[in-house]
């Protein structure tokens, strides 16, 4: 399975003593971790690539490998904690000019804001990823943020400014060919038809959204 094959690989890079590699590896590892919902040793992971990147000293290395550790604070809701680990990657990420790291960074941030219910800090967040998106060109980047400001503007039932943006996601979900991502737009569509009355494009976007996460 995947873990067994990034602990194969990370005694290869530690023998080898490439830091890179192991840096990767453990970043791997946790990644796979959080997705089978071992939060603790996925965290436990992303700390070890924190170690090694602080050691290597490559920026971007540093910068990811915060970033990381803040999701594996967040997967165990230890939100403060998390925001201050984002805090420090941003930081570095902008005192460097390195926008295209500021952007998923932001994203992360804002994520965090909506599980504490901080719905403006959430789309102030939001918002300055987009930016940052459309100023290199990262679509999938901005395909996230458009849904998730939708999101956003449906959960606190502005709804007239929520359709603008699931409009906009819905364009680069349909460009990028990502039918999951195409899903959850149908699904917003929903939200926002019966949050503003109209039941019978409500259940058309759900059913989309039902039949197409089924396939």
């Amino acid at each position: 399975n995947a873990t067994e094959d990034f602990l194969n690989a990370l005694k290869g890079y530690m023998s080898s003593k490439d830091t890179l590699g192991i840096i990767s590896t453990y970043n791997g590892l946790g990644t796979v971790k959080r997705k089978l919902n071992d939060t603790i040793q996925s965290l436990v992971y992303f700390k070890k690539a924190l170690d090694y990147s602080n050691q290597l000293g490559n920026l971007e290395t540093i910068i990811n490998s915060y970033t990381n550790v803040g999701v594996g604070y967040r997967n165990l809701d230890s939100f403060d904690i998390a925001l201050k680990y984002y805090q420090t990657a941003l930081d570095l990420a902008h005192q460097n000019r390195l926008y295209h790291l500021e952007m998923r960074i932001n994203l992360n941030m804002a994520n965090i804001y909506g599980d504490l219910g901080d719905f403006q800090s959430a789309l102030k967040s939001y918002y300055l990823s987009l930016q940052v998106c459309k100023q290199v060109g990262e679509e999938y980047g901005m395909l996230l943020n458009y849904k998730n400001i939708a999101f956003t503007y449906n959960t606190i039932k502005e709804y007239s400014k929520a359709k603008v943006f699931i409009d906009s996601a819905l364009i680069y979900a349909e460009k990028l060919k990502l039918p999951g991502e195409t899903a959850g737009v149908y699904l917003e569509y929903s939200i926002y038809y019966k949050g503003i009355g109209n039941y019978k494009e409500a259940l058309d976007y759900f059913q989309k959204f039902y039949d197409l996460k089924e396939s």
